[in-house]
């Protein structure tokens, strides 16, 4: 049963949660002498002279990318199916506030210009493949019923 559409869409969640460990999320312009260049992805800043991890951005996207991975082969249990979906959102939202914690609170330099970059709206793509196999899960739940009641 892992053909079925709703586990198309919880790989297509796990992708994206791989694809936010290596896309950059923002790029700031320091004012510096030389002028320099930041990049912030889940593994934390990164220029050319330093980098600084942050730690809990990657822990919480692997835990996404794990519990999805685990979600994908429970199709049997339908019900914790749907109760994890949920998690992964919650999980997803708690994400997007450590991104926008850390992408607001760069105040090592003094910040030029500050760009987001397309990694920003991957959390979004999650959070709608999420609830589109949730939508799935529960009506696969529902078929299952009905087929038992005129058994």
């Amino acid at each position: 049963m892992i053909q079925r559409i709703q586990s198309v869409y919880l790989f297509l969640v796990l992708l994206l949660s791989i694809a936010m460990l290596f896309v950059p999320l923002a790029e700031y312009s320091i004012k510096a002498i030389p002028p320099n260049s930041v990049q912030f992805t889940l593994f934390g800043f990164h220029s050319q002279t330093s980098n600084t991890i942050v730690l809990p951005t990657l822990i919480i996207d692997l835990a996404i990318g794990l519990i999805t991975l685990i979600n994908i082969f429970l199709y049997k249990n339908r019900k914790l199916q749907m109760k994890l979906c949920l998690l992964n959102v919650f999980l997803i939202l708690a994400l997007v506030a450590l991104i926008a914690y850390y992408a607001y609170n760069f105040n090592g330099y003094y910040v030029n210009n500050q760009k987001y970059l397309f990694g920003i709206c991957l959390p979004a793509l999650m959070i709608l493949f999420l609830f589109l196999s949730r939508k799935a899960i529960k009506k696969d739940d529902e078929l299952v019923r009905a087929a038992d009641r005129l058994r």
